[in-house]
């Protein structure tokens, strides 16, 4: 029998371990000389051998490397002599178990303040080795295990500054050894933050509301927030504070419906931050904690001009300094308003701006030229900076006797307005004789017409009108503005005519009537650079009552027919003609002596005035001598009308084909412009005759 000293052992693979044994039989001879091998067989499977020395077997030991691997609890050691004699160890049950190995290293982590961290690491062996973290705070001198922390995760929540560069590694253990992991460093700085800025609308007019929101991203964490509050401004101009609130791992903080207006009384400084234009705005930071990294953040904001309506409330007619001077100063008045202190108007908000942040241009609209730029403004009511004021006196030669300019407003600054529907007419002459002229507006109730002007607009206008030297020919301009609303867009037009076809006057000590006759071309100018043509080869009459200075009770009716005759407009209509009208605002002037013209039925047409007839002398004191060519024997019918179409005289001659003459006595009649026609079944003939005494 073989009986084994060791029983129940327990190695470790990888360890250099020691076998012994005692061999007591009384059948064999002992081993004395041959090769002994020891050979652990586990489980029948694998051997190793080791050669022996001669020695005496009976009593024996022998070191043996156990390799690594090798994990079993039943494994049996034989003695192997020579002839494959083998000698069991019979009793001798070994466990064999592994050292522990790691197979997990922790790894070195970065992480920001108020972060959670966790470190793996794990190992094998036989048996499963338990695991143990350490820390080290002095930079790895030395370690100290973790209560609690023996699972193959260490996680730490909520990381402070303080941690930064501490180290950990994980302990591990069993039967056959204690080994360690790698060491992980802990890097640990301030928590990143990203500061947002957002102000809506954006964009937005001047004086409007707007409301700022600043937002902290990541900037929450561990019952601490990066920051307690935020001051909003746009450049330097402060507009508010307001405190964070936490939302999520986010800090969020409003400031409501600003005004965007610039800080009271006008002028206190800063000024000129909210100008129209993209403006940098900035959301500063306060109470910034020491724990995280904390931007301002900033936006750009697009201010836009506030809406404006302008009122020429200026001269809409001037006289030069003398009849022989071209030069005269034109006192260009405009009213300004901030959009709030127009109620009803489509554009209508009611956040008002101060209107001195406007500027002012008058323009030239027919030649696109700035008359003057940045005229002063001022407040009509210092309690009310809604309303304001311009004006300018404008130094301006005219060409000829007289000239009309149409004069536009453009408003700008913090404030935007530069539309034809406030173009006016200005009207400027020289003081002469037998002239009319006048300039102004009227308000519009009763317009009629294929262009029915707005109920309620201004319908400006521009005129002057004289005979020539000689007094054969009407010499002049004529321009009318009209606006209409036509698909909600306010379309304005311009009617224009320097080719006139009669003049009427009757001069009066106060003033007198005029009615005066032209052509007429139609244009849509809504858009002054781009005008669209409507008609041309129209016919145009105004009829205008003088009723001295300053022209407040002036009164005026226009009518434009277009070229196939249809009434195009009418300024107020009474269902049957164009009746006169109250000025808005202008002046209407006569400067004649005598009365002459044409009869009122006739002034829209004389094309009847032919050189077959002749007078002479033409002027003449009363007693003119008539000659005209008749097609044929006719009894022809003479009579004379004067400017307002009452009949003077009226007399029948037979007449022959041919030159015929004959003698008009008017010597009765005062001086003046007087009508002859000419009649016969089958035309009439018109010629102007005037009388000077």
């Amino acid at each position: 029998a073989i009986t084994s000293q060791n029983s129940s052992v327990t190695w470790c693979s990888g360890n250099t371990e020691t076998v012994t044994w005692d061999v007591a039989s009384t059948n064999l001879s002992p081993i004395s000389t041959a090769e002994v091998n020891i050979k652990l067989s586990l489980d029948g499977g694998l051997t190793f051998p080791t050669t022996l020395a001669a020695n005496t077997p009976n009593d024996g030991s022998h070191d043996i490397i156990v390799p690594n691997g090798i994990n079993t609890t039943t494994a049996r050691i034989k003695i192997e002599a020579v002839g494959n004699i083998y000698f069991d160890i019979s009793n001798a049950n070994f466990a064999i178990y592994e050292s522990p190995v790691v197979t997990l290293q922790p790894v070195s982590q970065a992480k920001q303040w108020g972060d959670n961290v966790s470190f793996t690491a794990a190992a094998s062996g036989n048996p499963t080795p338990t695991i143990q973290w350490e820390r080290s705070t002095n930079g790895g001198v030395s370690f100290s295990p973790l209560a609690g922390e023996t699972s193959g995760s260490l996680t730490i929540t909520c990381l402070t500054l303080d941690e930064n560069g501490y180290k950990y590694r994980a302990r591990f253990t069993n039967t056959c050894d204690v080994i360690y992991s790698d060491i992980a460093t802990l890097t640990v700085t301030p928590r990143v933050t990203s500061t947002t800025l957002v102000i809506s609308p954006n964009p937005q007019q001047y004086s409007d509301l707007v409301s700022f929101t600043a937002t902290i991203s990541n900037a929450a964490a561990c019952g601490q927030q990066a920051a307690t509050g935020v001051s909003f401004y746009i450049g330097t101009q402060l507009f508010g504070t307001a405190s964070f609130n936490v939302v999520g791992n986010d800090l969020v903080a409003t400031l409501n419906n600003k005004e965007l207006l610039e800080p009271s009384p006008f002028g206190t400084a800063p000024t000129g931050q909210l100008a129209p234009g993209a403006r940098t705005a900035t959301a500063i930071v306060d109470g910034a904690n020491s724990n995280f990294i904390v931007n301002d953040g900033s936006t750009i904001m697009n201010i836009e001009p506030e809406d404006a309506r302008a009122y020429y409330t200026g001269a809409c007619f001037a006289s030069t300094l003398g009849a022989n001077n071209c030069n005269a100063i034109v006192t260009l008045s405009a009213t300004i308003k901030d959009i709030s202190a127009v109620a009803g108007d489509p554009d209508y908000d009611s956040y008002p701006g101060d209107i001195r942040n406007a500027t002012v241009t008058f323009i030239n609209r027919e030649t696109n030229t700035v008359i003057a730029a940045n005229v002063p403004i001022g407040l009509v009511d210092p309690m009310d900076a809604t309303i304001a004021v311009a004006t300018y006196n404008w130094n301006v030669c005219i060409t000829g006797n007289a000239q009309t300019f149409e004069v536009g407003i453009i408003v700008g600054g913090y404030y935007s307005r530069n539309s034809s529907e406030d173009n006016v007419l200005i009207n400027v002459a020289k003081p002469l004789g037998n002239f009319v002229t006048g300039g102004g507006y009227i308000v519009l109730a009763n317009s009629a017409g294929i262009v029915t002007g707005d109920a309620g607009s201004k319908s400006n206008f521009g005129f002057n009108t004289k005979f020539n030297k000689r007094g054969t020919n009407l010499q002049g301009n004529v321009n009318i503005i009209v606006r209409k609303t036509i698909a909600g867009v306010v379309r304005t037009y311009r009617i224009k005519s320097n080719v006139f076809t009669s003049l009427g006057v009757q001069a009066e000590s106060w003033g007198g009537k005029a009615t005066v006759n032209s052509k007429a071309i139609a244009q849509d100018i809504t858009d002054p650079n781009n005008p669209i043509s409507i008609f041309g080869n129209g016919s145009m009459q105004i009829k205008f009552t003088d009723r001295g200075e300053p022209g407040t009770n002036d009164s005026i009716a226009i009518t434009i027919w277009n070229k196939n005759g249809g009434l195009w407009y009418s300024s107020n209509w009474n269902s049957t003609n164009t009746a006169e009208q109250i000025l808005g605002g202008g002046n209407l002037k006569i400067n004649s002596s005598n009365s002459f013209g044409s009869r009122e039925d006739l002034m829209a047409g004389t094309a009847g005035e032919t050189d077959e007839i002749v007078v002479f002398p033409n002027p003449g004191s009363g007693l003119f001598n008539i000659a005209f060519q008749s097609e044929s024997d006719n009894m022809t019918t003479l009579t004379v009308f004067d400017l307002f179409g009452k009949k003077i005289t009226e007399g029948s001659v037979e007449t022959v084909a041919g030159k015929n003459t004959f003698e008009l006595d008017l010597s009765n009649y005062s001086s003046g412009i007087y009508l002859l026609h000419i009649s016969t079944a089958k035309s009439t003939k018109v010629q102007k005759i005037v009388i000077e005494k």
